[in-house]
């Protein structure tokens, strides 16, 4: 909730109108309080623009409202998926069909496995807690499980990385290869 760019445009604008009722009367810093309130605002409104039209009115869009740079995989592979099922291409058929676990979960563990080859992922390896980038032959070749929240690499030492993360200029790339992919209602 503190990375949300919305919630901090809110607690400046009752900071500001604070100050005014509270009798503080300094012109200098209300304006710079309502100037940064709009800041936020509209840097809040440029994030959820760029979110799919199917997720901007889910509690996930709320709290995806950051300027960070990155976008936990889970969340990434849903939005990549929910972007190709808008747009009936083959990427949505493919995952539901194609996945080895047909559950909601494995469709993203599906879809996760095609991020991983467009784009680069980073996680933790425990028991570290510093986020590394994961090698893409090593994410290309590993499984994905719980719904892309772990991946398992397949090098015989049973490695495991956690809190998957891709980052957003990535995943407005996965984003438009997904909507730009051959319709599954189109003739070959």
């Amino acid at each position: 909730m503190l990375k949300n760019l919305a919630f901090w445009a809110l607690i400046v604008s009752v900071v500001t109108l604070a100050q005014a009722l509270g009798g503080w009367q300094s012109q200098g810093a209300a304006m710079l309080l309502i100037i940064f309130a709009l800041v936020l605002l509209i840097g809040s409104s440029v994030v959820w623009l760029g979110l799919p039209e199917t997720m901007r009115w889910t509690s996930t869009a709320v709290k995806s409202l950051t300027l960070g740079r990155s976008v936990a995989l889970p969340i990434a592979a849903r939005i990549a998926y929910e972007e190709a099922r808008a747009h009936d291409t083959i990427w949505a058929h493919a995952a539901e069909r194609l996945a080895v676990d047909k559950t909601p979960d494995g469709i993203l563990d599906y879809v996760a496995g095609y991020i991983a080859g467009e784009a680069q992922i980073y996680g933790r390896r425990p028991p570290s807690t510093r986020l590394e980038p994961i090698a893409k032959v090593q994410a290309q070749s590993g499984t994905f499980y719980g719904g892309a929240k772990i991946l398992r690499l397949r090098d015989g030492t049973r490695t495991e990385y956690s809190h998957l993360q891709v980052s957003r200029k990535d995943l407005r790339i996965v984003r438009r290869q997904m909507r730009e992919a051959m319709s599954a209602g189109k003739d070959i």
